[in-house]
């Protein structure tokens, strides 16, 4: 969802909790903390545990079979998203996984290393040159990488270094900590690239959904939202009717009906997809554009070309940053302020933005994107995939026995440790106001769904999406027609991008 992704260093400090300290009863490898009791906004008490009896059966049997005896395993990404940490801190996050990275260091015998060396910094920059050049020198200095799939995944995927990790042995996709449906949205003729699931933090963070303000919906005496919802009746035309009360903001002193709507999210909540399929399982993008699509930007217009009922970046900042957008024209530094202080009822936003509207004094409720109709049998919740971090295997990576072992021993303890602290605590208890939010967490999560087009619609820059994700993205303006046929012209040059992956790929497959 844009790049406004917030860094995970606010969520983190936003979301600080202190878990119960336990003795390493004198060896290196402390005892996770397995339960974790919190209190919840009611008067019921909620309790989190790491222990997870299956996933411990499965690193014992796969430990069993494979032990790498001090050999060094290297990780290689920016900090601001390093998935493992040096010690316990008290921070849930932090802590869920360190547990993690000690009990593989324990079960497989791997010495690990994060790979953050001074000149990387927290840039993406840094990540992409270190891993592009490591693949063509041939050193193999990485096993495993990870970042956000504009900045980092597409770009050397792109330059043909990341390997088809399909075939890999150990790798079981059908397993519960590994996102359902990887080889049908991920894949590139039968070649399988980027991983996603429990195995990075992003899994919890990057799903589109909308928070309303509670304060705005209780002034206009708006109808309950969370029962729509779970009457299936909580849709697109819906949500335009219920906002109509909020009158016009002409002179920007009042309230905007939206913040910052997200074009390809609601797109994914109406049935629709940016790519199919063909036969030998290469996507494409269909240059035709439905009666249904044509329909929906025009009602998508209806509120992100309107400046008096809506907020919002028209896609691109007009040159600027997302934040100094938010200064210039409006005076906050961000969408999550402005929404926070009660300057629009429904804001755009992804689950990990969600969790950071906690820091600010505003009371709020999660919805889910509102589908196309009330016929439509599920909630379809879009990832914002801009900001999602996909996990990838450099070319160069020597010891690929290794690699594939600790992509399926980091998904399955991501499983036991990571879901947890993200989902169960983070999300679900200590971002929400109010019993039903944490109902509506569940809802969007069961039919999230993931679209390959960033890794296919090359033209963005290492920072931004391509121009035809925009267009879809945010950049409906003033009229239907004139979205069709720049959806026309840029499809047409990402089937010209994905013939020359295809290529790529089918090469790489006959060595």
């Amino acid at each position: 969802m844009k790049s406004r992704f917030l860094s995970i260093t606010a969520i983190v400090i936003a979301l600080l909790m202190l878990l119960a300290s336990c003795s390493d009863g004198g060896n290196d490898s402390p005892e996770p903390v397995q339960t974790v009791k919190i209190q919840s906004d009611s008067d019921e008490k909620q309790f989190v545990s790491f222990d997870n009896p299956e996933v411990d059966s499965y690193i014992d049997d796969l430990s069993s079979e494979c032990d790498f005896n001090g050999r060094t395993f290297t990780w290689c990404g920016n900090e601001g998203q390093a998935p493992e940490r040096e010690e316990e801190t008290g921070d849930i996050r932090n802590d869920s996984l360190y547990y993690r990275q000690r009990e593989i260091e324990e079960h497989f015998g791997v010495d690990w290393v994060n790979f953050w060396p001074p000149d990387l910094g927290t840039g993406n920059q840094g990540v992409y040159d270190h891993v592009l050049q490591d693949v063509l020198s041939g050193v193999g200095a990485y096993d495993l990488c990870y970042g956000t799939t504009i900045a980092i995944a597409q770009p050397l995927f792109i330059q043909n270094v990341l390997m088809d990790v399909s075939d890999f042995q150990y790798l079981d996709l059908n397993r519960e900590w590994w996102t359902p449906g990887l080889m049908d949205f991920y894949s590139i003729g039968g070649s399988l690239y980027f991983l996603n699931g429990a195995i990075v933090t992003s899994n919890y963070e990057d799903t589109c959904c909308i928070a309303f303000n509670k304060e705005i919906a209780h002034e206009y005496d708006l109808e309950d939202l969370y029962a729509l919802v779970y009457d299936n009746l909580w849709t697109f035309d819906k949500m335009l009717e219920i906002a109509s009360v909020i009158p016009t903001n002409e002179n920007g002193s009042g309230v905007y009906r939206f913040g910052n709507p997200d074009g390809i999210a609601t797109l994914y909540a109406h049935g629709y997809s940016l790519t199919e399929y063909d036969e030998y399982g290469y996507p494409y993008v269909d240059e035709s554009v439905s009666r249904g699509v044509y329909d929906l930007a025009e009602k998508f217009s209806q509120i992100y070309g309107d400046e008096a009922i809506c907020a919002s970046s028209k896609g691109d900042y007009g040159g600027f940053t997302e934040r100094e957008w938010c200064i210039n024209k409006y005076g906050y530094e961000d969408y999550s302020e402005m929404f926070a202080k009660g300057n629009f009822l429904f804001y755009f936003l992804t689950t990990g933005e969600a969790a950071w509207l906690r820091v600010y004094d505003v009371e709020f409720g999660i919805l889910p994107i509102p589908k196309g109709d009330a016929s439509q049998p599920n909630y379809i919740s879009g990832t914002g995939t801009w900001g999602a971090s996909n996990v990838f295997v450099p070319k160069s990576a020597k010891d690929i026995e290794m690699t594939d072992v600790m992509l399926e021993a980091l998904a399955s303890l991501g499983y036991k440790y990571i879901k947890p602290a993200y989902y169960d605590m983070i999300l679900k208890s200590r971002s929400t106001y109010d019993y039903d939010s944490k109902g509506m967490i569940d809802i969007i999560f069961e039919t999230k769904r993931y679209d390959i087009i960033d890794f296919v619609a090359i033209g963005g820059s290492i920072n931004m999406d391509s121009d035809f994700v925009r267009i879809v993205r945010g950049a409906i303006d003033e009229n239907a027609s004139s979205f069709v046929s720049r959806y026309k012209m840029q499809a047409k040059t990402v089937n010209k991008n994905i013939n020359r992956i295809r290529k790529m790929v089918e090469r790489d497959q006959s060595y």
